[in-house]
């Protein structure tokens, strides 16, 4: 994942435009150490915890890449200024609408939303141990 997000694999990415990727790699890493952290301490409420950072994490990705494709609304000036509209697409575009999700974001929305199944049988593991706890 952080080769994706540091490094110019053009096509797959286009990071000659956008800029410096440091900070929002270092966003990416610190969320992901945060989330690993949280649900090692099998305490409910701080796996839960993990769990609605990457709800949040995952439902901004939507909010950037899926509203501008699905709908045609919000800014999408970012989407030409940093030339993702240069980079790899399996989705089809949709005529009218200026942004369509590349595959390198695709990726990385699978593999957030493999964090946040994660997060999910990381909970479930935690209820079902403190049912048993009570039992005992």
């Amino acid at each position: 994942m952080i080769r994706s997000i540091c490094f110019n694999l053009f096509p797959l990415n286009n990071l000659a435009q956008a800029g410096s990727q440091w900070p929002s790699t270092q966003a990416g890493f610190i969320q992901f150490a945060i989330f690993i952290g949280l649900v090692l301490t099998r305490r409910r409420f701080l796996t839960f915890s993990a769990l609605i950072v990457s709800l949040v994490w995952l439902g901004l990705q939507f909010r950037q890449w899926y509203i501008p494709y699905h709908f045609g609304i919000g800014e999408t000036d970012w989407y030409f200024e940093h030339g993702y509209d240069s980079t790899i697409t399996i989705l089809p575009s949709i005529s009218g609408h200026a942004v369509t999700p590349d595959l390198q974001h695709n990726i990385l929305q699978l593999l957030s939303a493999f964090v946040i199944l994660t997060a999910v049988m990381a909970l479930i593991q935690c209820f079902k141990r403190y049912g048993e706890r009570d039992k005992g």
